[in-house]
């Protein structure tokens, strides 16, 4: 009789067992494959690196809704008639440029007034407590203390370049009638412009030409470029209808460079004159 010999079955159960991880394996990888979103989740680790987002540039309402409240009206009375025994309304625009309580107008817009009165967009009405004026320059500084929630503008550079874009806000008149906050686009169309003057400033100031449309009521108002910094104090324009000639878009405002060391002079003359009274 032939004895049975009974095979080892190691080998069998070694490839068994390698076959059944390989299943696993493969099992494994066909879920991962079909989770939802887990395939996008890959390049979560390179995320740092992308470029972080950067604030939006500031629009022209971003621009009018930071600086048009520090933009008020100048409102005056001044004498009228054969013997200065009546009396008129008129007003202006002028600028909020220091949190000490300073204003910024034309010296034409309070020229000869009986009283002067600022009245801020909001409706707050502010007191002249003083004031200071240089003739030559028809720069002029109210001084009304300082405003609770006002914010005094940006002087710029005055680094411009003829084709900029400005824009003007300001206080025009049509009548009886003003229009509170106006503003009106346009671009710088020439700079320093020489001996262009209604009288009422030196022909020696070189003017900033723009062609924003700038009205009875827009002089000592604002001009600003286009990142919100002032840079103009519109002051004149040349109106059409003079004798035979039409002009249109011509109007001109005095540069920060030259209005700002103005008005700093004119501040310290009134803070000297307060500090004296004390």
């Amino acid at each position: 009789m032939r004895p049975v010999v009974r095979r080892r079955r190691g080998g069998e159960t070694l490839i068994l067992a390698a076959f059944g991880l390989l299943c696993a394996l493969a099992g494994a990888l066909i879920l991962l494959l079909l989770r939802p979103g887990d395939a996008r989740q890959a390049p979560a680790a390179s995320a740092s690196a992308l470029p972080e987002a950067t604030e939006a540039p500031s629009t022209l309402a971003d621009l009018a809704a930071k600086w048009s409240g520090s933009v008020a009206e100048v409102e005056i009375e001044y004498p009228v008639g054969r013997r200065f025994n009546t009396t008129e309304m008129g007003n202006g625009s002028g600028v909020y440029i220091d949190p000490r309580g300073f204003f910024l107008t034309n010296y034409h817009v309070i020229e000869d007034a009986l009283s002067v009165l600022v009245r801020l967009p909001d409706g707050r009405e502010l007191s002249v407590i003083d004031s200071a004026y240089d003739r030559t320059y028809d720069l002029a500084v109210l001084y009304t203390g300082p405003v609770e929630a006002l914010a005094a503008v940006e002087a710029g550079s005055g680094a411009l370049r003829v084709g900029d874009p400005v824009f003007a806000v300001g206080y025009p008149r049509v009548g009886d009638d003003v229009l509170p906050g106006t503003l009106t686009l346009g671009v710088v169309s020439g700079l320093n412009r020489m001996d262009v003057t209604a009288g009422n400033i030196s022909p020696d100031v070189g003017l900033i030409q723009l062609d924003a449309a700038i009205n009875a009521g827009n002089s000592g108002g604002a001009l600003f470029d286009m990142t919100g910094m002032l840079v103009g104090i519109p002051t004149m324009k040349i109106a059409s209808g003079y004798g035979e000639e039409s002009f249109e878009g011509l109007a001109f405002a005095i540069p920060v460079d030259v209005a700002w060391p103005v008005s700093a002079h004119l501040m310290d003359e009134i803070l000297a004159k307060e500090t004296d009274g004390q």
